[in-house]
């Protein structure tokens, strides 16, 4: 599955969550998800979330070119993911179910590239890999904070339905 933006989004501080559901894997290594500019010379650059098959699976982080383990993951659970990107700086936060993994890891292989534009994921293991997995919730907004809700003061519905009571 691949996502490609109009135009890179370049020099913000954008974050993309999402969650989701792993049901089964076996095989090698799989990297679920990359988060990249599609200048960059192969599609698993950038910002890189991974995780290892198997009962005893982990989700893993890559930090300029070095792969860090971190939590277990456990099967037919929904699971949150939260990447905040620096895109100036070429750094993110990562967040797994709602705890802080990393701040400040490097883009992978990222080089003069700026900005990002292409969202992937992909089954790049070591000996092939497979996967049943669910996502849910995909939101990519600038800033570190969720959106809040509209404030419904003024809106066309609120204000028939004052008229109306009267």
């Amino acid at each position: 599955m691949t996502l490609i933006l109009d135009k890179p989004i370049v020099d913000k501080t954008v974050s993309l969550e999402y969650n989701f559901l792993r049901k089964e894997s076996s095989g090698g290594n799989l990297e679920i998800f990359y988060i990249l500019n599609q200048k960059c010379a192969d599609d698993w650059a950038g910002v890189c979330i991974a995780m290892t098959t198997g009962e005893n699976g982990v989700i893993q982080y890559n930090d300029g070119g070095a792969w860090v383990d971190k939590e277990k993951i456990v099967n037919n659970t929904w699971h949150t993911v939260k990447n905040v990107m620096y895109l100036g700086q070429k750094k993110y936060d990562f967040y797994y179910d709602e705890k802080q993994m990393v701040k400040n890891a490097s883009f992978r292989n990222y080089g003069g590239i700026e900005g990002i534009d292409k969202f992937n994921v992909a089954n790049v293991g070591n000996g092939g890999s497979t996967f049943v997995m669910y996502f849910d919730e995909i939101m990519l907004y600038e800033g570190t904070e969720r959106p809040s809700a509209i404030e419904p003061t003024g809106k066309l519905t609120i204000t028939w339905s004052r008229i109306k009571s009267y």
